[in-house]
């Protein structure tokens, strides 16, 4: 993407582009050193990595966070990089095969229901039944969310998981739950 800005001799969003670059990676590289972060600081990763997704596939999609106001972004602690893989996944799998035909949307919305942390990403893009029959890079094979669904395990002693399924409103999209 940073390459494509400099070829194309727009040097503003090129630097635009490298600057979101530079700190979501030192956002990841201090929050994979820890089990455990404040929410405010997983949010701020994930608006970073769509922001940059969103220049670097030509705002072809929208992003919707929500967020529970009676939720202390700063004091509850969650397991790091647990909702970015979810929204990668949306991104690249759901939404970019969409092709511009329509404007792509990944929703995020986090809940608390009684102990737990409800999380739910959703998108509108082709669906997993379109999705598992696009083509994989040979030699490919997805673990991003066996293991994430381990690490929840591990973190919360079992009380967590994750639900991966379809819209519940017959549109295409997928819906993933995930609880902690």
């Amino acid at each position: 993407g940073i390459q494509r800005k400099i070829l194309q001799q727009d040097p503003h969003e090129a630097y635009t582009y490298l600057t979101k670059f530079s700190q979501l990676i030192r956002l990841f590289l201090t929050s994979t050193n820890q089990q455990y972060i404040p929410i405010s600081k997983e949010l701020e990763a994930l608006r970073l990595y769509v922001e940059f997704e969103q220049l670097r596939f030509d705002d072809s999609f929208d992003f919707e966070l929500n967020v529970n106001t009676e939720i202390e972004e700063e004091d509850m602690q969650i397991p790091s990089m647990i909702i970015q893989p979810f929204v990668e996944n949306a991104i690249w799998h759901g939404l970019m095969p969409l092709n511009n035909q329509r404007k792509g949307k990944v929703m995020v919305d986090i809940d608390q229901v009684d102990e737990h942390l409800r999380i739910i990403i959703s998108d509108n893009g082709i669906g997993l039944e379109k999705s598992s029959q696009q083509p994989r890079k040979s030699g490919h094979s997805s673990l991003g969310i066996e293991l994430t669904r381990k690490r929840i395990e591990l973190l919360t002693e079992r009380k967590g998981s994750i639900k991966v399924e379809k819209q519940t409103d017959g549109s295409e999209g997928v819906v993933v739950i995930i609880q902690i």
